[in-house]
């Protein structure tokens, strides 16, 4: 184990520093902080550990700049740089964490929720006005090594390279979670005035959850053949590329596709001490395959978890939820192979800002996916959004191919794949007046099980 350091400062409470975040009206951006171990019910266990060099909110020194790091760098950060990460944390060193701010430890296939607060990018979905973003507020990619010095790595080693199957790349690492970064719950506290589109009223009372905030998580498995003894490191890259086309789901997995029109990217660094699984340093919860080494790590959720100390179902039951071809899925580009993984699925193609709160009904936090953790390229039949236009909404008609520069969203059933154009023209202004009942759940999925030609997007 490396010496301890001292490290001066402490957490503010979650109230105060979303204020902080909010006062910037959401130009700040993200950065990894808390992780907590998750048991296989899904609550969170024992005290937290910390991200590499952790700098407290209430520190002086501390500022939006220090904390995060970003690619391509903007100009107050410094010479340009593509390495993956800053030279304060680009190694881990004796400096790295202290006795306030530890190192969490874990057991090989121990869950990890990894916290970050959204400033904002949830909660106010279009408040960066022009600036056009995916709906599912980017994409989240996780990667996992024993090199923890990232130091001789940039971002093209490591992003896009690194394969589930750790063969990508030099090798030395390997892809473990795509996810959302909206993770269906998490929210910034907003004055209902300021709360144009309602994700955050709606998400304070639908989890009963603090009126200051909630963090996101990322949540992924500490893979089973990482060795006791070693430190793990964790690459968070959260992919905030903003397409060329507004209501595209997800960003595609690529750095020079054309339907990108502007690249950012920011990563954070944490590392986790590993310990056998029965190690009484994980105090009374073991790790899974402790006294049964051959133990299958069944998540289990208890009924009624604690949303502010529970890990995210659908994420402890699916590594990959969103498809990527360098995560070894049969794709050409980041699709989404189930709508219900994106909170806000309602808005995938609207062309427009949404100006008017959201129905209730669209307000989707996405369910738990069927299954152990384990990934199948048949997921279930997805649900179809139902957020209404105040106007005749033209149906969009399928590609001709896979390659005509058309961006698409790929939604895979059973037996057949329907393609549907990420770009759909409506008038959110009338957003939570529908003008009609929406088509019953049923009789979008008959369609979808038809052919390509009776496929409905939306009401």
């Amino acid at each position: 184990m490396r010496p301890i350091s001292t490290m001066p400062g402490a957490s503010l409470p979650l109230t105060v520093y979303t204020m902080l975040a909010m006062a910037g009206k959401a130009i700040s951006h993200s950065w990894g902080e808390e992780q907590f171990r998750i048991a296989s019910n899904g609550t969170f266990i024992g005290a937290p550990g910390w991200s590499r060099a952790y700098i407290p909110r209430a520190d002086p020194s501390f500022a939006d700049s220090r904390a995060m790091w970003q690619l391509p760098k903007n100009a107050d950060q410094g010479p340009a740089t593509n390495k993956i990460m800053g030279p304060q944390r680009s190694d881990l060193t004796d400096a790295s964490y202290s006795e306030q701010f530890p190192m969490l430890k874990v057991a090989p296939e121990d869950w990890v929720a990894f916290l970050y607060t959204e400033n904002g990018h949830v909660s106010r979905q279009d408040l960066e006005g022009a600036v056009i973003k995916p709906i599912n507020r980017g994409t989240v990619y996780v990667y996992g090594t024993t090199q923890n010095d990232l130091s001789d790595y940039d971002l093209e080693d490591i992003h896009l390279t690194w394969t589930r199957d750790g063969k990508g790349g030099d090798g030395k690492g390997q892809l473990i979670a795509t996810r959302h970064f909206d993770d269906g719950q998490c929210y910034e506290a907003i004055p209902a005035s300021g709360d144009t589109e309602g994700i955050s009223s709606y998400r304070i009372a639908k989890f009963n959850a603090p009126q200051g905030g909630l963090k996101c998580q990322t949540d992924f498995q500490i893979p089973s053949d990482v060795p006791v003894g070693e430190t793990y490191t964790a690459i968070w890259v959260w992919d905030w590329n903003s397409p060329k086309k507004r209501g595209v789901a997800v960003s595609p997995a690529s750095f020079n596709d054309p339907e990108i029109g502007h690249k950012e990217y920011y990563i954070s660094v944490a590392d986790y001490e590993i310990v056998d699984p029965c190690s009484d340093e994980l105090g009374s919860i073991k790790g899974a395959t402790c006294k049964k080494p051959n133990a299958t790590n069944v998540v289990k959720f208890a009924k009624q978890p604690d949303v502010t100390r529970s890990g995210i179902e659908a994420q402890m039951k699916n590594h990959f939820l969103v498809k990527v071809p360098q995560a070894g899925f049969k794709v050409k580009a980041a699709i989404v192979a189930d709508k219900n993984t994106i909170p806000l699925a309602c808005l995938i193609g609207i062309d427009r800002p949404v100006t008017a709160k959201i129905p209730a009904n669209d307000m989707i936090n996405f369910p738990a996916l069927p299954g152990t953790g384990s990934e199948s390229d048949e997921p279930p039949s997805p649900s179809v959004s139902t957020l209404p236009d105040a106007g005749t909404t033209p149906r969009p008609s399928p590609p001709a191919d896979d390659n005509g520069g058309i961006l698409t969203v790929t939604v895979t059933v059973p037996q057949t794949t329907v393609f549907v154009t990420a770009t759909r023209t409506a008038t959110v202004e009338s957003i939570a007046s529908p003008s009609s009942a929406p088509e019953s759940s049923q009789s979008k999925r008959s369609n979808l099980r038809g052919s390509r030609e009776k496929w409905t997007f939306g009401a």
